[in-house]
């Protein structure tokens, strides 16, 4: 609607080159008299009218639903410390035979919320606090929630890469104190027009390559990517041994080349793990995980009272891995009054909008992390976000 402005002495109201006279059912008519009475109100009542406009538009913006979600910081758990689980508090993680627990200090597990989803979404007026607010962020709920994703199948995923995290962060731990953890890959899967298609089986259990004994998948992983020349690869098929010949294949995305199979990887730790997170999913607690179970070991760093918050993911051979809503976790972490906050070297490009009060420390491996606590607890400084400008500088 548009509306006139005052009218003067001249009555334009009547003049020929106004909108709404163009617009105006022609007179004589039912329509024509009720245009001409609602017209009239709207000038003798041009105020409320603008009001009652304004209104319906906030009404609109309050309650059509948005495409987007926000990412906000979300709760903080020491797991040096408990947690309440079916009404009783229970450590967060314990070790088999430990002897650490005394030192006093935290150990920090960060979190994001997200608000907003497919079955709940957002309506447009609620994003509005987040522009004003560095600790969130908006983004489009696809990028939380892909086409098709449910809530309940988004937290199926994150809860098994959660499980995923403590049994390779318990590697990383004992193995950084000198306790061998053996490791075991077996094909969980063959892509039927890949090239080990008729040749590797599920369930064959991966021995070797190339003559070189597999420890871990990023091994498998570097072989296989070198090239499209023959492997040879010794696998243990129901009880027998076997050996088998396979050519790696480059797929048609340009994409490193590969055997075109799932694998599995088990573990057999050397002491029992337990670790109580409900309601908290992903992979991003590694680091901290990796900490407290050298912690509980009579192994880890010396905290010396200090609170250091971490996030970063943990592979089996203890290096430091990028997670996402890395500007959430640091507000949380500020928030939870932290002496340091440990982050992924490889989250670098993504660090901005960081609480000005907040020391911290990039690391790339779980060494790393210890001896910037040791560092932090003496007294002495850590390399910062310095360490992030060279990086990102390369």
């Amino acid at each position: 609607m548009t509306l006139d402005p005052a009218p003067d002495s001249s009555d334009s109201s009547e003049s020929s080159g106004s909108f709404e006279h163009a617009q105006e059912p022609r007179a004589g008519g039912v329509g024509g008299r009720l245009w001409r009475s609602l017209r009239r109100v709207i000038r003798e009542n041009r105020t409320e009218a603008v009001m009652v406009v304004v209104a319906l538009l906030v009404l609109a913006v309050a309650t059509i639903p948005s495409p987007y979600a926000i990412e906000r910081p979300g709760p903080v758990v020491d797991v040096l410390g408990t947690v309440p689980v079916e009404g009783e508090d229970v450590p967060v993680l314990t070790v088999e035979d430990q002897v650490g627990g005394e030192d006093e200090g935290r150990l920090n597990l960060l979190t994001v919320s997200i608000a907003g989803s497919p079955q709940r979404p957002l309506s447009w007026i609620s994003l509005v606090p987040a522009l004003f607010d560095p600790s969130q962020d908006i983004a489009p709920m696809t990028q939380f929630y892909p086409e098709g994703i449910t809530v309940e199948q988004r937290e199926e995923v994150t809860s098994m890469q959660m499980d995923a995290s403590q049994v390779v962060s318990a590697t990383a731990a004992f193995r950084a104190v000198g306790l061998e953890v053996g490791v075991s890959l077996s094909i969980g899967d063959v892509d039927k027009a890949g090239p080990a298609a008729g040749v590797l089986e599920p369930g064959d259990e991966l021995v070797s390559i190339n003559g070189e004994e597999l420890k871990s998948f990023e091994q498998l992983l570097e072989t296989v990517s070198t090239g499209t020349d023959p492997l040879t690869i010794e696998i243990v098929r129901d009880g027998k041994p076997r050996t088998e010949m396979v050519t790696p294949r480059e797929p048609t995305d340009g994409a490193a080349p590969r055997l075109g199979i799932v694998v599995s990887t088990s573990y057999e730790l050397p002491r029992e793990v337990d670790i109580s997170v409900p309601h908290i999913g992903g992979p991003s607690a590694g680091l901290i995980f990796g900490l407290a179970i050298m912690d509980r070991m009579g192994e880890g760093p010396s905290l010396d009272g200090l609170t250091v918050s971490g996030t970063g993911t943990l592979n089996e051979d203890g290096a430091v891995g990028p997670i996402g809503g890395l500007t959430q976790k640091a507000w949380a972490a500020s928030r939870a009054d932290t002496d340091l906050f440990l982050m992924p070297v490889a989250n670098c490009p993504d660090v901005r909008d960081f609480p000005k009060d907040l020391n911290v420390a990039p690391v790339a491996t779980l060494d790393e992390a210890v001896a910037a606590i040791n560092a932090a607890s003496a007294g002495d400084a850590v390399a910062g976000l310095d360490r992030c400008a060279a990086k990102v500088a390369e």
